[in-house]
């Protein structure tokens, strides 16, 4: 079985939409005589097969070049009209754009190999399609469908007694786990693997062949499970296991291509190795000695891609190899590096390669002390990130409205069967009453159009809570990007019911926070570090503003803004509760060896315009108001009188029971554009009930 390896065309198989390597004399010399024979030959069944060589070997230098050929194979099967080479023709044109990167232009051709197939009844190559069909599910991030289908070719599989179209699949299986950051069911799927070589001895020689073709796609999809689950001892044996069984693949081009990512995923586990040792405080000739092989892999790495012309395996590897010498203190080398793999990101489009080159470029140039620079890669890794995490939200909602749309409409078809099936019923009965003698009848059709209906009518119940669990998962799913407060302020219930233009003006508290002195604190930490301390705050402190009201509309990095519709009282409990959480998280940070942290809170109540702007492309929600810039200047203004909590008087005169908190007057503050300076106040405690009541709400 001849089926396409999903978790290669992520991380290998896209290596094929380069040109490959230099094309030899020989190469050619088949080609051009293939081209010949196709041009003089006059019986096309004869051309058909013609076609098929050719493509075969163009495949293997020039993906792109093969798409023309390939479109040419099909026009002549389809002149023909012969199901099974029409069927032949959509299947490798389908397999080549996905070699390609490009899903969506497979997705028709392999949709047509499968139907054809299916009515032609030949299993195996079903299951060959549905491989591929299954792959494009996954880069959609379909991975319901996708499992589901690679578990029908399993199932096809094992009525042919097909280990090898089993193989395939579990190996797919494991790249979906992969994906899914679920590495541990990644690694049953490997299992199970194993146990089919196992019965190597039994199975025939040819399959026995192309399984160990297979080994080193397989236990590099082990290494890189035990890369992520920090297991670099069992990563770097099976990158090296991956490594011996190149010798059984008779491709140069496919043991290349392999040879260049198993080396980079050494130079990931070296890397991660050398990491771990710093953290623990281990000598800087045994962390050195780690980032030296990790390079000497990402050099070995490089040099693979270059040499295949493959654009994306060479970004990543140049980042990978400028964050190397980075640790080790080749700056310049680094830079040069670095901004190679950033220049090659942005000409091929690979996003995610061209936020990470920003990224080390800035950690770079802080290391030298170029600050200016540092800060300016900075912006531009965080405008990246910003781009790929939208790209992402779009994506998410694009996927549940789909599936929305395809619920909905099944539910219409439903009750369309049923509205005939009653209507026809009630026709039965009609006809039944026009005579006594056909009572039997009469009884007999009206009890079975009553269970029918019955039947159909639980169908559409069913029907219809599926349509509620799809609102009720893409609500969910949104609500990580666009607040539920938001919403439901807009006078909407869920995320379909918003509309682009939708606004409303409203009396608001907004919230600003920010960490103090955060850039030196991050100093003391890797970049995994910094985000998952970021992300533990965030953590702590989302549910505390959502308890007393608020929503957070938006997070700044080690920043906070929030909203609060009703009382500004529930904005200012909130942040007394917060400062309360914060020193018990202090107490916690200090166990870890990390210095305490203080967060300046700064309120201001106003009006607010929430609303939905965009074009027929792209929604995002906006604030608009000068409550916003006001709240952010009050909580810049903390670090100044060195205070925790400021509000302004506006917030403070709509406070019912103001003297139930500590509040001293502090001064004016003229926010920028404004002519009038606003009264500030400082917030320490709440003077009633403050330890039950706070205690209480961050429980």
């Amino acid at each position: 079985m001849k089926g396409f390896l999903h978790f290669f065309f992520l991380f290998v198989l896209v290596t094929l939409t380069s040109e490959g390597s230099a094309q030899s004399d020989d190469y050619e010399t088949k080609v051009d005589s293939l081209k010949e024979a196709i041009a003089i030959e006059k019986i096309d069944t004869t051309k058909f097969r013609l076609y098929q060589q050719l493509n075969k070997h163009v495949a293997r230098v020039d993906r792109s070049a093969a798409t023309k050929t390939l479109k040419d194979q099909l026009k002549l099967a389809e002149k023909i009209g012969d199901l099974k080479m029409i069927a032949k023709s959509h299947s490798p044109l389908g397999s080549n754009y996905l070699y390609l990167g490009e899903a969506e232009s497979a997705f028709p051709h392999i949709s047509k190999a499968v139907e054809i197939n299916r009515q032609l009844e030949d299993i195996e190559a079903v299951s060959n399609d549905l491989n591929n069909l299954a792959a494009i599910y996954q880069h959609r991030s379909q991975y319901e469908e996708a499992a589901q289908t690679y578990q029908e070719v399993i199932a096809h599989s094992e009525s042919l007694n097909d280990k090898v179209g089993i193989v395939y699949s579990l190996i797919n299986l494991m790249a979906l786990s992969t994906e899914q950051d679920d590495e541990k069911k990644a690694l049953e799927y490997a299992n199970q693997i194993e146990g089919i070589i196992k019965l190597f001895p039994e199975m025939e020689q040819k399959d026995v062949k192309e399984i160990q073709g297979l080994l080193s796609a397989i236990y590099f999809n082990v290494g890189l499970c035990y890369n992520r689950l920090n297991a670099v001892d069992s990563a770097r044996h099976f990158f090296e296991k991956a490594l011996i069984d190149l010798q059984y693949i008779d491709d140069d081009y496919t043991k290349s291509t392999y040879r260049g990512y198993i080396d980079n995923g050494l130079g990931e586990a070296f890397r991660m190795n050398g990491e771990q040792k710093k953290a623990d405080g281990k000598s800087l000739e045994l962390i050195e000695g780690d980032f030296r092989k990790a390079l000497e892999f990402y050099k070995r790495s490089n040099e693979s891609f270059t040499e295949l012309k493959d654009q994306r395996g060479m970004a990543f590897t140049l980042v990978n190899k400028g964050n190397a010498l980075k640790e080790l203190g080749y700056n310049s080398s680094a830079e040069k590096s670095l901004i190679e793999a950033l220049s090659l990101s942005q000409k091929i489009g690979f996003k995610e390669e061209e936020r990470d080159s920003y990224e080390r470029l800035a950690q770079n140039a802080e290391m030298i002390g170029d600050y200016q620079s540092s800060v300016e890669y900075y912006k531009q890794y965080f405008s990246a990130h910003e781009t790929i995490r939208n790209e992402e939200r779009d994506k998410a909602q694009k996927e549940l409205e789909t599936k929305y749309e395809i619920a909905k409409k099944s539910i219409e078809l439903e009750e369309e069967r049923s509205a005939n099936l009653e209507n026809q019923a009630k026709l039965l009965e009609n006809e039944a009453k026009l005579t006594r003698q056909k009572y039997l009848l009469w009884l007999g059709v009206l009890i079975f159009g009553g269970i029918a209906y019955g039947i159909f009518a639980r169908q559409r119940f069913k029907k219809r809570q599926e349509v509620r669990k799809y609102e009720q998962d893409m609500n969910k799913a949104m609500s990580r990007f666009i607040p539920t407060g938001f919403i439901n302020a807009l006078g909407r219930e869920k995320i379909t019911d918003v509309k682009l233009g939708d606004q409303i003006e409203k009396g608001v508290t907004v919230v600003f926070t920010d960490i103090r002195s955060f850039t030196t604190i991050s100093e003391g930490m890797t970049p995994q570090e910094n985000f998952a301390f970021v992300r533990e705050y965030a953590e702590r402190m989302g549910p505390i503003i959502e308890r007393n009201g608020g929503f957070i509309s938006q997070y700044l990095g080690d920043g906070i803004m929030a909203i609060f519709q009703d009382n500004p009282a529930s904005a200012l409990m909130a942040c007394l509760q917060m400062q309360e959480d914060i020193d018990k998280y202090n107490t916690i940070l200090e166990s870890r060896g990390i210095k305490p942290i203080k967060v300046g809170m700064g309120m201001h109540t106003g009006p607010l315009v929430m609303g939905i702007i965009g074009d027929d492309l792209r929604w995002d929600a906006t604030l608009i108001s000068d409550t916003v810039n006001t709240a952010s200047r009050i909580e810049s203004t903390t670090k100044e009188y060195e205070s925790d909590i400021l509000l302004s008087q506006d917030t403070a005169s709509q406070i019912k029971d103001i003297e139930d908190y500590n509040l001293n007057p502090i001064g004016e503050l003229t926010v920028k554009g404004k002519t009038i300076p606003i009264e500030i106040y400082e917030c320490t405690s709440y003077k009633k009930q403050r330890k039950s009541n706070i205690a209480r709400a961050v429980s």
